[in-house]
């Protein structure tokens, strides 16, 4: 299996790399664990320098985009910078600088400055900038940052960059303000297409009696940052960022009767407008330990440890999200600090906020903080701090995986809304969701939701459900063409192993992933290459699987693909049923597909006409019970006929809901403990979730995913579980709309 990038991965490794299945998450690791690369990847030791100056990107007044060198900080903001350089490793192509195996490290007080309107970075090859000040002992103030950039900043191409801060050690009574930041953005910051960002700035540790920035009040001041951003903040597309803050203490040495106001602050990403993890991007942001030794802060929100900062709302529909914070005193601890509201949409996000210790604010150490509302779609949110796992005004946690703290804190606090949450039963990923003075009841369960952007997503996130540990073989069925992929189930539940789909003529992105992270060494292709091209086998073969590994199953249309699957399950299956299902639509064959997978029963499927072939009526006969799904338009009276000497048992009813819930009354006759609930609009979900109900031997709900309310039968079959704790959905909000999900939340919570 292939674990999440640990923070001291190199940025191309970062963005290579693929996060574990959030079902294979056992619990939360302690925030040690978490910033224990990160300590030992910061800077200990001040660099050498090997240039002098600043690098300045500047439009001069014709329009054309030059870099230029400054010899220090004050000469940059006076725009007296005049030499044209062009180092090793860079170009300029209009208002873009190029960046390519570019390596650069100065002394100055910043390394980069980027003074044009509007500019991009592209990266290839792997490129560092390092910036190495240090502090004579004689400034009040220290600004140090390796990449400024006046206004709007985007940063793009399939390359890494990897941007280091300076650390600091100062002892004197004349300094009071430093800042190590490792990118600074004036204006917006984009991170896009592939590009791999690593910042991350210094420790810093100051001591003194400090100076007289705060009016009469003397003041010590440090603040670590690896990303700050004063516009909105937007990650995406592939793009990976690796942020990590040094440890800072602020300590003052004057006696007891002076009034030294002490601030340290370590954040590894602030962002004063929004923030948006989007298009599958993967961020780890690492705080440290912040410490300091005096009064009370005048600026409470500024001290602390924390792994994310966002002023504006933060929306996560990334790929995976990793934020810690470290140890603090007197102040918070807090992974994820939103002061708008949070949505967490999709991907796996996982936070954590170590010790804070007689935190003089209420926050303390919490591993998701939001002033505002909370949303958690289908995202798997994973959660711990010393005091709490997480704190909103308002939580709106309806679907996905969430689990909280672990041991010292109450799991998720609504402190002010109607609903306040703790877990109950840590094994199973439970939580007691208390409204007003009604009684516990649970709304959130881990694994409630198995859902994605996509149905090769949602596939993907199955099959990371089912089998966490792996799985060396999968059957491969086609996402666009239902027909050949309906028998898929009964092969899959033959080999224990989950269904993914495939494109036609190409295997997705999400697909190739999890066949590479589950360790497949076999697949079943089911259906001909009308459904699943011969260019498939070739693509398996490049990664990695080989030829005699790699098994069609499949006819000369639907039919006899379905034959095949029966063919090859029955020389080694002992199931006693089959079923006879409409070759022209799906609704039927999806109602089965759960019993299907968990008993090895082959599924049939009728010609246009809603007969059966010889070949299939032959195979049917072969079984003790023979159930045929639907009534006559979908199953012809002539298929019954065809198998009259096994006296098929019909089930059936007005639509496809109806028999739906005959199918549930009828194979599930001593009840069942849990029910999931897919879209009877479209057969994906339904297909690939077959297999969560092989442990549970549960059934599938098909509902109207656009409508706003269950049926009263729906209601029943759902309010049927013997377990009142679990009711599971499968697909997006795409598939299940938001209005059928509180529909579904009403009936099985009240």
């Amino acid at each position: 299996m292939a674990a999440i990038m640990t923070l001291g991965m190199s940025p191309a490794a970062y963005a290579g790399g693929r996060e574990i299945p959030s079902s294979a998450v056992a619990g939360i690791p302690a925030a040690a664990d978490l910033l224990q690369s990160a300590e030992e990847s910061s800077l200990t030791e001040k660099s050498t320098p090997t240039e002098d100056g600043i690098l300045v990107f500047a439009c001069d007044g014709n329009g054309e985009y030059h870099l230029y060198k400054a010899p220090d900080f004050q000469s940059v903001k006076n725009k007296s910078y005049t030499e044209i350089v062009t180092p090793e490793g860079t170009s300029i192509n209009g208002d873009i600088l190029k960046l390519s195996d570019f390596h650069y490290e100065t002394s100055a007080k910043v390394a980069l400055y980027i003074a044009a309107d509007f500019a991009g970075i592209r990266l290839s090859g792997n490129s560092s900038i390092v910036c190495s000040s240090q502090s004579t002992g004689t400034e009040e103030s220290i600004f140090c940052r390796t990449l400024e950039s006046e206004k709007d900043l985007m940063i793009l191409g399939s390359g890494s960059l990897s941007l280091q801060a300076p650390v600091f050690d100062v002892t004197n009574d004349v300094t009071g303000y430093i800042s190590s930041e490792a990118l600074y953005a004036k204006g917006n910051l984009r991170v896009t297409e592939n590009a791999a960002v690593e910042a991350k700035a210094g420790d810093i540790s100051l001591k003194g009696s400090g100076c007289n920035d705060y009016g009469n009040a003397k003041a010590l001041y440090v603040m670590s940052t690896g990303i700050l951003c004063e516009g909105n903040m937007d990650i995406q597309r592939y793009a990976g960022i690796t942020a990590v803050a040094g440890k800072t203490n602020a300590e003052s040495t004057a006696g007891t009767e002076e009034n030294v106001l002490c601030e340290a602050q370590s954040v590894a990403i602030i962002s004063y407008g929004s923030l948006s993890i989007t298009d599958k991007a993967r961020v780890a942001a690492t705080a440290q330990d912040s410490k300091r030794k005096g009064e009370a802060s005048v600026h409470p929100p500024f001290g602390g440890s924390f792994g994310i900062i966002s002023e504006g709302n933060m929306t996560m529909s990334g790929k995976s999200l990793t934020a810690a914070s470290g140890c603090t005193n007197e102040v918070s601890s807090i992974g994820i600090n939103v002061r708008k509201d949070l949505n967490l949409n999709s991907g796996l996000v996982r936070t954590t906020a170590d010790t804070a210790a007689d935190p003089l604010e209420d926050e303390g150490s919490i591993g998701i903080y939001t002033e505002d509302k909370m949303t958690c779609n289908s995202a798997d949110v994973y959660t711990m701090g010393a005091d709490t796992g997480a704190v909103a005004t308002d939580v709106t946690p309806v679907v996905g995986t969430v689990k909280g703290c672990t041991e010292a804190g109450k799991g998720w606090d609504a402190a002010e809304a109607a609903v306040t949450v703790s877990p109950v039963n840590e094994k199973y990923g439970r939580y007691s969701f208390v409204t007003g003075e009604g009684p516990a009841r649970t709304l959130v369960i881990k694994g409630m939701v198995t859902a994605g952007n996509n149905r090769y997503e949602t596939a993907v996130n199955t099959a990371n459900e089912v089998f966490p540990d792996g799985c060396s073989t999968v059957v491969l069925a086609a996402g666009a063409n239902w027909p050949d992929a309906l028998a898929a189930s009964t092969l899959a539940g033959a080999n224990h192993c989950p269904i993914l789909l495939t494109g036609s003529d190409y295997v997705t992105t999400e697909t190739a992933d999890e066949i590479i992270t589950l360790g497949v060494s076999k697949v079943f292709i089911v259906g001909g290459e009308d459904a699943v091209t011969g260019v498939i086998p070739e693509v398996l073969q490049i990664m990695g699987i080989s030829e005699e590994k790699i098994t069609r199953k499949s006819g000369n249309d639907r039919t006899q693909t379905a034959d095949a699957v029966a063919a090859e399950i029955m020389q080694t299956g002992t199931s006693d049923t089959c079923f006879i299902c409409s070759g022209n639509d799906f609704a039927d064959a999806i109602s089965v597909s759960s019993y299907a997978y968990r008993n090895q029963s082959p599924i049939l499927l009728t010609k246009e006409d809603g007969t059966l072939t010889e070949a299939s009526a032959a195979i049917a006969k072969k079984f003790s019970r023979v159930y045929i799904i639907g009534g006559g338009n979908a199953v012809s009276t002539k298929a019954e006929e065809q198998l009259a000497s096994v006296r098929p048992i019909r089930i059936e009813g007005r639509d496809r809901f109806e028999t739906n819930r005959k199918v549930i009354s009828t194979l599930y006759p001593d009840g069942y403990s849990f029910v999931r609930i897919v879209t009877g609009e479209n057969y994906p979900d339904g297909l690939t979730g077959s297999s969560l109900q092989d442990s549970s031997g549960s059934p599938v709900l098909l509902v109207d995913g656009s409508a706003s309310s269950l049926t009263e039968d729906q209601i029943r079959i759902i309010n049927a579980r013997s377990d009142k704790e679990k009711v599971g959905v499968i697909g997006g909000t795409a598939v299940i709309r938001p209005q059928m999900r509180q529909a579904i939340q009403a009936a099985a919570f009240g």
